[in-house]
């Protein structure tokens, strides 16, 4: 996981992608179903305003 958050790590011409756009939207798809898997009573919307 804390390779994660070293975004600095990745190459500037890989970040603007679309094959890392992708990927980045698949991990925000999975980060909201498990938030609602695991915290059903949370809004989300209160949380990502």
């Amino acid at each position: 996981m804390d390779s994660f958050f070293q975004t600095e790590k990745i190459p500037c011409n890989l970040k603007f992608t679309r094959q890392f756009r992708e990927y980045l939207e698949h991990v925000l798809e999975y980060l909201i179903s498990f938030l609602e898997c695991t915290q059903p009573l949370q809004h989300l919307d209160k949380l990502f305003a």
